[in-house]
């Protein structure tokens, strides 16, 4: 499990422009005031002594599930099946979809949009002897792109609504966090170029793409969605999930 820690040092990665003095009110204020590097850098972010990149890279939505009861379920998701829930281990909260029934499931969030998307999350799961679950990310509602991780078939596959429209051999850690990241955008031919990154967060994010495609359609107006498919019998957790609006870099 990630310690909030990890958490804190991801984001901190993410920060620019920190000015001397403010830097230095900061730690005085933090220091005195609070216990948790992720406290220290909320506080930061209050005083306006950062500004984040992701920022200006057209945020849409965020959800990290820390802020939200621990047993319900966001008010800002459409679950289409299954009993996702926040839970939490420790002070890390996270959004759990239980191990039974072991069918397939999902559930819909942040704006709609039919733009150029980039959407990210970070998702454990573990296996059972040959057992595996498969999980992913999607965007433009249920006929859109995914980028599922089927790990009991060892591949990473990029699907158009339910069929696969390209795969890879992939080799997914059990238990550790993975990260996926999902992004399409429209092309001057008026194809649309789909593109996956996938790693474990143990390891460091790599320079390029993990799988791509070029579509000839574009995807239908909608919104991000996640999914579990706990086939191991084992929860799966979801977090740190990220949508932002990428049409603006395109022109």
């Amino acid at each position: 499990m990630r310690s909030e820690m990890s958490r804190a040092d991801r984001r901190g990665r993410e920060m620019i422009g920190v000015s001397i003095p403010c830097f230095i009110g900061f730690l005085r204020m933090g220091l005195s005031m609070l216990g948790t590097m992720k406290g220290m850098m909320r506080l930061a972010l209050l005083l306006g002594c950062f500004s984040l990149a992701e920022s200006k890279a057209g945020t849409a939505y965020e959800n990290d599930f820390q802020d939200l009861a621990i047993g319900g379920e966001p008010n800002d998701f459409l679950v289409l099946d299954g009993a996702f829930q926040v839970q939490a281990d420790g002070e890390a909260r996270f959004l759990e979809l239980p191990g039974a029934p072991l069918d397939n499931f999902g559930a819909l969030f942040g704006p709609s949009s039919k733009t150029g998307r980039r959407i990210s999350v970070t998702i454990q799961g573990q296996s059972k002897g040959r057992l595996s679950p498969a999980f992913g990310v999607g965007m433009s509602g249920l006929g859109g792109f995914r980028l599922m991780v089927s790990a009991s078939k060892r591949k990473l596959e990029l699907l158009r609504g339910d069929e696969v429209i390209k795969s890879l051999e992939y080799r997914w850690k059990s238990e550790g966090w993975t990260r996926l990241v999902l992004e399409a955008s429209p092309q001057a031919d008026s194809t649309w170029r789909v593109r996956g990154k996938v790693w474990n967060v143990s390891d460091d994010e790599p320079e390029g793409w993990t799988i791509s495609l070029s579509n000839q359609s574009a995807p239908p107006r909608g919104k991000g969605s996640i999914w579990g498919h706990p086939y191991s019998g084992y929860p799966i957790r979801f977090d740190d999930i990220k949508v932002e609006d990428i049409s603006a870099a395109l022109k």
